[in-house]
């Protein structure tokens, strides 16, 4: 977790980019929460099948091939591509990609989030819980508080990356690599 980027630049990057396609003039709120819970849902499906993703497998292949373009798609989709870990970074993404189109201030998120008051509550919670439930409390934390979307996505972002951090994932290379891969592709 310590090398966790910075969130609010990474956002408008996301959002410049159109990482993952999502066509800001086309994805209205509406359209942003039903890929955010697709995401999160298709997490929750993967990590129930234990498909997860082999980061040791996909670095191994990458050097073996001599990083290249093609190499790098490849191995990602045998390594990485529909893994518990892609559909949580692509859930992270799509917030940040959210924050981007709206121009919302993310820059005080990071690096003490596990600190803030969400974040204890959510470690607190997942004391009891399955990863299933703790990606449920993320997503119920985004559609049930009554607060503003800065602090909905902020708040929702600080959850997964406190799940992200209990269950050992390093959650920043698979966002990092997930955008490459869109780049690539």
């Amino acid at each position: 977790m310590n090398n966790v980027v910075d969130l609010h630049t990474l956002s408008h990057q996301i959002h410049r980019e159109n990482i993952l396609n999502l066509k800001s003039h086309f994805f209205v709120q509406f359209r942003y929460k039903m890929f955010l819970i697709n995401s999160i849902h298709k997490a929750i499906k993967a990590n129930k099948k234990q498909k997860f993703s082999s980061k040791s497998n996909f670095k191994e292949f990458e050097n073996e091939h001599h990083f290249n373009k093609k190499s790098f798609i490849l191995s990602f989709d045998l390594f990485i591509k529909n893994s518990m870990e892609d559909h949580l970074a692509c859930a992270i993404i799509c917030l940040l990609h959210w924050a981007g189109n709206k121009h919302l201030n993310l820059i005080n998120l990071n690096p003490l989030f596990l600190n803030s008051s969400i974040a204890l509550e959510t470690q607190s919670y997942m004391q009891k819980s399955s990863f299933s439930q703790e990606l449920d409390y993320a997503l119920n934390i985004f559609l049930c508080k009554s607060e503003s979307l800065q602090e909905k996505i902020r708040n929702t972002i600080i959850c997964l990356l406190v799940i992200s951090y209990k269950n050992n994932i390093d959650i920043s290379w698979h966002i990092r690599t997930r955008i490459k891969y869109e780049q690539l592709t």
